[in-house]
């Protein structure tokens, strides 16, 4: 207790030198008692005032760095960052196990730490730069509804990297060098099919529907990714009129996969639910008007 006391002490004075190095300390503290409290008992309001508390420490150990009025130690900020990005997963009560929009794209509750861990990644842009910054700071910029700005990122990525060789198969090396890409890849198709579909960029949403038979041929319906690109596909057939096909291929996956698609196991069987309802319905009303009046 004696510790914690001397370091809100520290942060107290507007002038004292050790503000984000105390602050970062605090913060963690916090971070692991709120994430002690939310295992024992995933309710708990004390584990939300717990959060709240570490994420303010955790903005203020990065605020003089942001600014430029210290030097940016960016092993520390992107902890930060991450950490930030993590934390307003929970205060935008985004499900368990889903970690990136292309799993969830909900309404943003509360943006504020979202919008601090982005600015983060935009310092980091400018002075440490590295693949997993750009792949993070776009996915940042994605579940923020900022779609057009990921997407640039990640297209400048993939423009610079070689991910699948000859053969259209993931090129191991690269793979194992860095093996963020492939989910990173994924990413960039939805953003790209959002960006395409908003400014009816039928080029992109050609891009789109590439990345994510690619995704497919180096997957299986073992892993999440699959099923990701599995269900953004069907999507894109549904968003580009094309209801019939990606009737068909909600047919398809229930005859090869399940009834009930990935069983609950990566969380896509209520998507998949909502997309068949919708896809019967859009079938329905393209069927009535065609009827002769």
């Amino acid at each position: 207790m004696g510790q914690k006391i001397e370091l809100i002490e520290d942060i107290g004075s507007p002038d004292a030198p050790a503000i984000p190095r105390s602050a970062g300390v605090l913060a963690r503290a916090l971070d692991k008692a709120a994430d002690d409290q939310f295992r024992k008992d995933p309710g708990s309001k004390r584990a939300e005032d717990l959060w709240r508390k570490a994420a303010f420490y955790y903005t203020l150990s990065v605020e003089r760095a942001l600014a430029g009025s210290t030097a940016l130690d960016a092993d520390m900020v992107r902890e930060v960052a991450l950490r930030l990005y993590v934390i307003g997963l929970f205060f935008n009560k985004v499900p368990e196990g889903q970690t990136t929009f292309v799993d969830w794209q909900g309404p943003i509750l509360d943006a504020d730490l979202w919008v601090t861990t982005e600015k983060v990644y935009l310092r980091l842009e400018s002075q440490a730069p590295s693949y997993r910054v750009a792949i993070e700071h776009a996915r940042t910029l994605a579940i923020l509804g900022r779609m057009a700005e990921a997407e640039t990122i990640y297209a400048r990525l993939f423009d610079q990297v070689s991910l699948f060789d000859a053969a259209g198969r993931f090129d191991k090396s690269t793979v194992e060098a860095r093996p963020e890409l492939p989910g990173a890849y994924l990413e960039w198709g939805v953003a790209t099919h959002a960006v395409g579909l908003e400014s009816n960029d039928a080029g992109r949403l050609d891009r789109a529907g590439q990345i994510y038979r690619r995704i497919q041929d180096n997957s299986t319906p073992e892993y999440r990714t699959w099923w990701q690109a599995k269900f953004f596909q069907i999507k894109l057939l549904s968003d580009s009129g094309d209801y019939e096909n990606a009737k068909e291929a909600i047919l398809s996956v229930k005859r090869t996969q399940s009834q009930n698609y990935d069983d609950g196991r990566f969380g896509f069987k209520d998507k998949f639910l909502g997309l068949e309802a919708e896809l019967s319905k859009k079938v329905f009303t393209k069927n009535q008007s065609a009827r002769p009046k």
